[in-house]
């Protein structure tokens, strides 16, 4: 029991990291216990995907996938109703007005610990690549220990090479508690939305 209450209360760390490279790209996907008690490692590469689970510290399972593409199928497509495609489109119009609450509640159960972009950034549009570098110079005054902006145009072709990071931390009680509150509200919205659809 006191170790249930140790997973669900202990804090938490999400590390979300983009390296790219002319050669390769790696994706990866990291939460762990601060404690490093447990953790999850999910990983992708150009052709596999990996699955690590950690234990005090040590990989406990590693489980690889390969990511190449099935041929596609001969059968033919099965195409939705239209209106089927406007009730959710109704659906997802209501459900805008409660994105601004749940973000502010999401952002109360994590805390910022670092963010990184660097690297170079080509954009074929060359007016849209200096507005674009325009506004990172502007926000480097802003920088400090959690916040990294380093970007080196490329005016010969679009491209990214360089890393993207994220770091935040957080409680698991506090995020399952924001799960499940916000499920319950677009549960409801749904709901409500078909009780109206069929009235």
């Amino acid at each position: 029991m006191s170790a249930v209450l140790i997973l669900l209360l202990g804090p938490y760390s999400l590390r979300v990291c983009l390296n790219k490279s002319a050669e390769s790209s790696i994706v990866s996907v990291g939460i762990h216990h601060r404690l490093s008690i447990v953790g999850f490692l999910w990983q992708k590469e150009k052709t596999t995907v990996q699955y690590n689970g950690l234990l005090m510290n040590r990989l406990l399972v590693r489980i690889q996938k390969s990511t190449k593409k099935k041929p596609p199928s001969t059968e033919p497509k099965k195409t939705e109703k239209k209106k089927k495609v406007h009730d959710r489109l109704q659906f997802m119009i209501r459900l805008l007005g409660r994105i601004p609450g749940i973000g502010r509640r999401l952002m109360r159960c994590i805390e910022l610990r670092h963010i990184r972009l660097s690297g170079c950034v080509g954009i074929m549009n060359p007016a849209a690549l200096g507005m674009t570098y325009g506004l990172v110079q502007s926000l480097r005054p802003f920088q400090n220990e959690k916040i990294e902006l380093s970007m080196t145009p490329c005016f010969c072709t679009q491209t990214f090479q360089g890393q993207a990071l994220l770091i935040v931390h957080f409680f698991m009680v506090q995020v399952l508690l924001f799960v499940i509150r916000s499920t319950v509200e677009v549960g409801i919205q749904y709901l409500r939305h078909a009780h109206k659809r069929k009235g």
